[in-house]
């Protein structure tokens, strides 16, 4: 009887292990699958990464070649510009690039001799652009009405 129990365990240990086996070798599969997924989508990835850097690099060299295009077309106009007009020039009084952004900004609608004689005021109130920036709109109203539009050109 002891025998025969034992018997039975044997055949049941080699049952639990041929289990075990194909467990481990299912698993091993998966482990195998999934990895190989991982694989795939990795080399999807890089790929779609290596499109994209053509892409950008294609689009890049058109907007330089573009770019080129422009620089070109802008030294010849100005070349034409320097040979019809050679005494052309400013005539806004500045000495600062600021000063000379907003003489440009108050010569709308208004002679370069008037603002000249508008901006004096307004450098003498403001000195520098830090100044003008934390200026009432209403003080700057004032003293460029001359120059006409004075509301939207004081903003």
């Amino acid at each position: 009887m002891r025998l025969r129990h034992l018997g039975r365990g044997i055949e049941l240990g080699f049952l639990v292990q041929n289990r075990r086996k194909r467990k481990k070798k299912k698993n091993m599969s998966e482990k195998k699958a999934v990895k190989e997924k991982n694989t795939k989508e990795k080399v999807i990835k890089e790929k779609a990464a290596k499109e994209k850097n053509t892409k950008v690099k294609a689009a890049k060299e058109t907007l330089d070649r573009q770019l080129e295009v422009k620089r070109s077309l802008a030294g010849e106009i100005i070349r034409r510009l320097e040979l019809e007009y050679p005494d052309a020039g400013c005539t806004l009084d500045y000495n600062q690039a600021w000063k000379l952004l907003v003489s440009v900004r108050l010569a709308a609608q208004c002679t370069d001799a008037r603002v000249n004689v508008v901006v004096q005021e307004l450098y003498k109130k403001f000195p520098d652009v830090q100044a003008l920036a934390q200026a009432d709109v209403d003080e700057i109203e004032e003293i460029v009405r001359p120059c006409g539009l004075g509301r939207s050109k004081a903003r």
